[in-house]
């Protein structure tokens, strides 16, 4: 599984237009093939940030999740709203039996 971490520092006074822009993107993602789970974020502790939570079958699934209209419409639509590129951390996990 891959698990994505993405942040999103939005403009002051933006963070609600740019969840309301995201909803779109978070619905159709949703129905992807090898969507796990997908969800969008915001900070407790101030008003900026926003934190895009994933969770993916494999890598060529994110690939070609980075690749639909609705990822690159929100990708064009939220840039005004933010401050620069989202900061993407990647992970990498494995199933194990905790006992």
């Amino acid at each position: 599984m891959i698990i994505v971490e993405a942040t999103l520092i939005a403009k002051p006074g933006k963070r609600e237009e740019v969840i309301a822009l995201s909803k779109d993107c978070v619905t159709a993602t949703r129905q992807e093939k090898g969507c796990i789970s997908y969800t969008l974020l915001s900070s407790a502790e101030d008003e900026v940030t926003l934190l895009f939570f994933e969770q993916w079958e494999d890598l060529d699934c994110l690939k070609s999740h980075t690749k639909t209209a609705h990822y690159k419409a929100f990708g064009e639509a939220r840039k005004p709203l933010v401050e620069g590129p989202s900061r993407v951390r990647l992970f990498e996990a494995t199933e194990i039996n905790f006992k």
